[in-house]
């Protein structure tokens, strides 16, 4: 349960760990009865100050001439200076900048814990000072709102710093919220200087569980910046494991302080039939913070359910690179502050223990990692946990690996007014615009080495296919053919020819050409469509699907557009085939048993067996790089479900459909997602 406490005045209560579970009491009710207190003797209960939540703040810095008139660009980089440092060390930091003249937002930082890198961005982009003109603060919101992670369980709080003269128009200003709220962001605003739009940052703020503050010139913004810092100070979270039967339930918390009650009760939710334990603890890594510069990374260790009085940890990370491991102090809210950390000994392990038992049931930050001589663009380092030392069924569940870096996601989306591609890191953070161009942009697909996304565009009268760095950069058109729409583009894992569909004779064809664009040439000749869907490992032969058995069925052929068979069919659609990297599984989606779900099938038709189950529509798998996990987009969270093409989001789960986690959180389209190399 997370919650915020404040006084009568709307100040935030700043309690250590200990007064609040002094103050605090849980109760629980089933089925709308009678409100009962959990038995303390029998349940986990851990209450968790703002230090160990696990939380990202994203900061939006206005350089437009609207801030001249009450600061200046060195009183804003010292407020910001100050108040970055003054975080706990685990929270990690972004930065959004936006100027005057209708320039649009930059990323000055994704989210990192490296405070100097932070600062630095900012000092940089504040090198040119103010900006006259028209600023964007809305869409400056919408920005920092894509910095943020989709990983379960993150506090996501947005600082804004704005003129209160210059801040958009009120429609832009709800758009931009109502897109921060699907993303569960907090937002912060502080108003600079005197204007008409203080109402609006102020309802703003409110609407969305933040709150407002106003600076009227420089001397006051490092306090008020201030005073934003210590508000987050008063978040706590408060977690224990129900004991209760199986069935509808809700949950609540009552802090009795200095005279005054509060209390939140959670929305009514569902305990399975099966309850679990607790007794297997769950052990994961914040995301890394690499700096590239100095080949190294740094990763902070988090337990998020500790199994029982736990009073030693040992632990291995298998890897040859040079690591140094220290313990996370309690000013971070760290739960290892005062114990006693050796290692690594021959074996390589790292052991820390104290007299005094970690609580069950608590959570927070344990151990910071640092590794050194990282040239790799994704390095995974496994983590081995000694559960011996625990009695009975205790244990840490494994494995656990630390990733340094990430992959990235390509995918299309309209949430800009038109379809425009953008990429996102893996897990859902640093949501970006590639394309921002007036015309329509579909479907993504990364080359081998990760450096160029091909994509097919809106082009005058048709569609025709394109390319460009992977950073939006050098868009060149490859296909000029006005009689055919041109779409679907997929590249050959040798990086050599891409498989695309045209229109070029009146239906669907399958084409293939050089990366370049040179020597198209069809592969497919049928009245019937079919449509390009993806290239064996060794680029000999290719999947498509056909309409010319009447459904839409799986068809597989050479290279050259010979040899075309029936691979597998249905009474139903079967679409958009992936051959997995090992050549021996094929990924698709099939309406076979009524909607849209994904599927695995072995390469000969054989073994199909569906891994999502949802009662709406899923479409559009793609395997990771590692076939750990699969990307999809699905329409599952569109009130209105028979509308397909109203709400798509991205999702990403295991490779056997568990641990489905929503990676976009849009209320258009979201779609045609892909996975970087």
């Amino acid at each position: 349960m997370l919650f915020s406490l404040r006084d009568q005045d709307g100040n935030p209560i700043v309690l250590d760990a200990e007064e609040l579970r002094q103050a605090a009491s849980v109760y629980e009710r089933a089925d709308g009865g009678q409100w009962e207190e959990i038995d303390y003797s029998r349940r986990g209960y851990a209450v968790h100050t703002a230090e160990s939540l696990r939380r990202e703040v994203v900061f939006a810095l206005d350089f437009s001439d609207g801030m001249e008139w009450a600061t200046s660009p060195d009183a804003m980089l010292g407020a910001i200076e100050s108040v970055v440092t003054s975080l706990p060390a685990t929270h990690r930091v972004g930065v959004v900048g936006f100027r005057g003249g209708n320039v649009a937002s930059s990323v000055l930082s994704h989210l990192t814990t490296d405070r100097d890198d932070v600062v630095a961005s900012v000092r940089e982009f504040a090198q040119s000072g103010f900006v006259r003109g028209p600023s964007h603060v809305w869409d400056a919101v919408t920005a920092g709102a894509n910095l943020f992670s989709s990983r379960p369980g993150v506090v996501k709080t947005l600082i804004l710093l704005s003129a209160v003269s210059d801040s958009g128009n009120p429609g832009d200003g709800e758009r931009a919220m109502r897109y921060a709220k699907s993303r569960d962001v907090r937002l912060y605003a502080l108003g600079v200087g005197e204007g008409p739009w203080e109402d609006a940052l102020r309802n703003a703020a409110a609407e969305s569980g933040g709150a407002y503050y106003h600076a009227r010139q420089a001397a006051e913004l490092k306090e008020r910046l201030a005073a934003i810092a210590n508000d987050l100070r008063g978040h706590y979270r408060v977690r224990y494991v129900t004991q209760g039967r199986p069935g509808n339930r809700q949950s609540a918390v009552r802090v009795a302080l200095r005279g005054a009650v509060g209390r939140f009760e959670t929305a009514p939710y569902s305990v399975a039939g099966s309850v679990d334990t607790g007794n297997v603890g769950v052990i994961q890594f914040d995301p890394s913070s690499p700096d590239k510069n100095a080949r190294r990374a740094t990763a902070f260790m988090r337990a998020l359910h500790v199994p029982g009085d736990i009073d030693r940890i040992r632990f291995r990370p298998n890897t040859d690179k040079p690591l140094s491991v220290g313990l996370v102090s309690a000013r971070d809210g760290g739960l290892l502050d005062g114990w006693t950390l050796s290692g690594p000994d021959a074996g390589g392990w790292f052991e820390a223990s104290n007299t005094t038992p970690i609580r069950f049931g608590d959570s927070g930050p344990l151990f910071k990692l640092t590794v050194s001589g990282v040239s790799e663009p994704l390095l995974r380092i496994p983590v081995e946990f000694d559960n011996s030392l625990y009695p009975g069924d205790t244990a840490f569940s494994q494995p656990v690996s630390l990733a340094i870096g990430q992959r990235r996601i390509a995918f299309s989306s309209n949430r800009d007014g038109n379809h425009e591609i953008y990429v996102m890191n893996e897990d859902g953070s640093g949501q970006t615009n590639l394309t921002n161009s007036p015309e329509d942009d579909y479907s993504p697909t990364w080359s081998p080495d990760g450096q160029r996304i091909m994509f097919h565009s809106e082009s005058g009268r048709s569609d025709a296919l394109y390319v460009m760095n992977a950073d939006g950069s050098g868009k060149t058109r490859l296909t000029n053919d006005d009689s055919s729409d041109d779409c679907w583009p997929m590249w050959s894992r040798d990086g050599l020819r891409v498989l695309y569909s045209g229109t070029r004779d009146g239906n669907q064809d399958v084409y293939v050409m050089n990366a370049d664009g040179s020597g198209q040439a069809r592969l497919t000749d049928h009245p019937a469509n079919d449509w390009a869907s993806s290239w064996s490992p060794d680029g000999s032969r290719v999947l498509f699907t056909s309409e010319r058995g009447g459904f839409q069925d799986i068809y597989v052929m050479n290279a050259d557009g010979s040899g075309k068979a029936l691979l597998m069919g249905s009474q139903g659609n079967d679409w958009w085939p992936r051959w997995s990297a090992d050549g021996r599984r094929i990924l698709l989606h099939s309406t076979r048993d009524g909607n849209p779900q994904i599927y695995v099938v072995n390469t000969d038709g054989s073994g199909l067996t569906r891994i999502t189950h949802n009662a709406w529509r899923d479409f559009w798998p793609y395997w990771s790089p590692d076939e750990q996990r699969i990307v999809f987009h699905s329409n599952r969270d569109d009130p209105a479900p028979d509308d397909d093409y109203q709400i798509r989001n991205i999702y990403v789960m295991n490779a056997d459909g568990s641990d489905q986690m929503r990676l976009t959180n849009n209320s258009g389209l979201d779609f045609e997602p892909i996975w970087s190399p």
